[in-house]
């Protein structure tokens, strides 16, 4: 059996099939079709929150909704669906996307890219210095805030539709949990 071509950010740039995709671990990764309507509903009622809270505070730094590249290495090149980079880092919004760790990623879960959103790609995110980390769970209706720990991310909080997301980047944010999931 041969071996898989690796393939680096170049490689990924340079593709123009129309379709998407994802780069991990050198490994090129077709995005799967376009997400459902519930997960594009959260992912609009978050942009909209974003955009509100930055025009309140633009100081703090910059936002972003899918698709931008979150290039965290040569081998490995992600797209969340919303990263905030704070303005200490913006050095690292090039042209090309987000060169390195974003201060905050969002990942909308579905069934089709859960266990990776879980899993290596968590891992990557934890390796290349995201300090949070948020799921929206629109099945469930719910948000896992993961903070940076000593080793991996660590469980801040787990909210239903009764909660209310704060963060520790964002100084004034505070989101009804149940706002990502109205109509």
């Amino acid at each position: 059996m041969g071996k898989l071509q690796t393939f680096i950010y170049d490689d990924y740039a340079a593709l123009d099939d129309g379709k998407r995709y994802e780069l991990i671990d050198g490994e090129l990764i077709e995005m799967a079709p376009a997400p459902n309507f519930p997960h594009q509903e959260s992912s609009f009622n978050l942009s909209g929150e974003f955009y509100i809270y930055h025009k309140a505070h633009p100081e703090v730094g910059r936002f972003a909704s899918a698709p931008v590249d979150v290039i965290l290495s040569p081998e490995n090149t992600l797209q969340p669906d919303h990263v905030f980079v704070s303005a200490s880092r913006e050095h690292l919004i090039t042209e090309r996307g987000v060169e390195g760790g974003p201060d905050l990623v969002v990942e909308i879960l579905s069934r089709s890219t859960e266990a990776v959103d879980r899993g290596r790609k968590a891992q990557l995110y934890y390796q290349h210095d995201v300090l949070e980390y948020w799921l929206i769970d629109p099945a469930s209706r719910s948000v896992e805030l993961l903070v940076r720990g000593e080793s991996a991310f660590t469980l801040k909080a787990k909210l239903d539709e009764s909660g209310t997301i704060i963060s520790d980047l964002l100084p004034g944010f505070e989101l009804l949990v149940k706002r990502l999931f109205e109509r």
